[in-house]
């Protein structure tokens, strides 16, 4: 176990939410509850039970991208640049067994939850971590009650939310999916590091439909 200073990186994720509160009015009133929430978290250095995941092969190069695709993003790139030192060092966890349906998928995605519970910053009012992505891999459409807010780090990836069409997305890209709201992502030829934060009813699980698979 080894301590994890998330200063930095919480200042960098407040300041990039911050910046997006002026520019984004869809965004407004969800980011004033993540901004809350983040002002009101308690001390940053705390210790970490570090795990690995398959997809970790694939952190180092996404750090990379973020840092060079997002260079005129501003914020994505200081969030990557502030994560680069721990990231590795996380909790990455893959919870889905649906390999059955989606051969390969546990060697393909792994999130790492760092604000609220599970987490190493504990909060009652938001999640927030990264998800990582590996090349050409789908996460199948799925939904739950808390609000989400994607943020694109590092990749180009493709989204879709609802019955919307597919949307290729860019570094630096911000998406918000309401409550109950289903969306998807796929990656192409470049792995995804994206940050994630929910706010509302934190205990509902993610339901996944594979029925259309």
């Amino acid at each position: 176990m080894a301590e994890i200073e998330f200063g930095p990186f919480l200042a960098a994720v407040r300041g990039a939410y911050a910046t997006a509160r002026d520019a984004e009015g869809e965004l407004t009133a969800d980011l004033d509850v993540w901004l809350a929430a983040l002002d009101r978290l308690g001390g940053a250095r705390v210790p970490v039970d570090a795990e690995d995941q398959p997809v970790c092969r694939h952190l180092n190069e996404a750090l990379d991208l973020a840092e060079t695709e997002s260079a005129g993003a501003g914020p994505a790139a200081a969030i990557a640049a502030a994560a680069r030192p721990f990231a590795a060092g996380l909790g990455w966890r893959h919870p889905y067994r649906i390999d059955d349906r989606l051969p390969g998928f546990s060697q393909s995605y792994a999130h790492a939850n760092i604000v609220g519970d599970p987490g190493p910053v504990p909060s009652p009012d938001m999640f927030c971590g990264f998800i990582l992505m590996a090349p050409q891999t789908f996460y199948p459409i799925h939904n739950h009650t808390a609000v989400e807010l994607y943020l694109v780090l590092g990749g180009t990836a493709e989204w879709q939310r609802g019955t919307e069409p597919w949307v290729r997305r860019p570094p630096g890209a911000f998406i918000l999916h309401r409550s109950q709201i289903g969306h998807a992502m796929r990656t192409l030829e470049e792995p995804l590091l994206v940050l994630y934060a929910w706010h509302g009813d934190l205990e509902s699980d993610l339901v996944m439909p594979l029925d259309d698979l």
